[in-house]
């Protein structure tokens, strides 16, 4: 079992272990493999648990693990700091001859961009074993991993015209994003095999809007591409306007693997340090 999370600077308090309840009577000790230190003023820290538990039967299970207290700074959760960081996910072992792979979020939780005027947040969820998958919005946990209570959807605080939704890969749309801040939204996907329920997975993060609509208009309507060059790992970079522009690269797990160049169109930008594998 892998876990991995984002932090702020001043929730990252876990320490070197984290305590699992697998739900089935026993409790997992979770050592910290990894901790990276990021740029970005939402998440500071990038935490990687890892731990093993064998279940002793059939059944479903329900794996919780109450970490650190909430940080200040989300703005729809009414005394954020005093509500906990609950992880929670569902599996089924529904005979002991049945292999079943929770699903994965490949999206490192910081990563979101702006469509027009709305913020955008892909999970890119993958499942190993080619269950389907459903999505749906959820309360996040707090303290004891009970449902916050209460609890408001970002569109429901700041007093705007915004609205938020999930479509049916799993990415959230936050529209005319009304109030500067952190936001917590809890999305849960659903693992289906045969029509029956394999698992939940669940991400509990922090969107963190730091720009306002009137802002977010003037975004750019297309990201830069790269176009292969006749070296292999060198590109070179694409783009419709001739003023230079920031380049930053980083991999699917939230950590940044190169810093911030400062490219223009048609100058080349060299991956060949980098291993196999999907960069952002």
């Amino acid at each position: 079992m892998t876990n991995i999370s984002h932090l702020y600077a001043a929730s990252a308090t876990n320490g070197n272990t984290i305590i699992l309840d697998p739900g089935d009577g026993s409790l997992v000790t979770m050592t910290l493999a990894n901790i990276d230190t990021l740029p970005g003023f939402c998440c500071n820290y990038r935490l990687e648990y890892s731990g093993t538990h064998v279940f002793s039967g059939v059944g479903t299970y329900t794996l919780t693990a109450e970490l650190s207290l909430r940080s200040g700074d989300i703005v729809n959760i009414p005394n954020p700091t005093m509500q906990s960081l609950c992880l929670t996910a569902e599996i089924s072992v529904p005979d002991m001859n049945t292999s079943n792979t929770s699903v994965r979020f490949t999206n490192a939780q910081p990563n979101t961009y702006y469509v027009g005027n709305t913020m955008v947040h892909d999970v890119n969820a993958y499942d190993a074993d080619g269950d389907s998958l459903t999505f749906n919005l959820g309360i996040p946990g707090g303290s004891n991993c009970l449902p916050m209570n209460p609890y408001f959807l970002p569109f429901q605080v700041g007093g705007g015209n915004d609205t938020c939704w999930l479509d049916v890969n799993g990415t959230f749309n936050f529209q005319d994003p009304w109030l500067l801040g952190a936001h917590a939204i809890l999305i849960r996907c659903s693992e289906w095999r045969n029509g029956a329920l394999m698992g939940r997975g669940r991400r509990d993060m922090k969107l963190c809007v730091n720009m306002l609509t009137d802002v977010a208009a003037d975004a750019p309507d297309e990201l830069p591409l790269l176009s292969s060059t006749s070296v292999n790992g060198i590109y070179a970079l694409v783009l419709t306007t001739n003023s230079p522009v920031a380049v930053e690269v980083w991999d699917t797990e939230g950590r940044q693997v190169l810093s911030a160049q400062a490219l223009s169109a048609g100058d080349a930008l060299d991956l060949r340090a980098l291993g196999d594998g999907a960069y952002v």
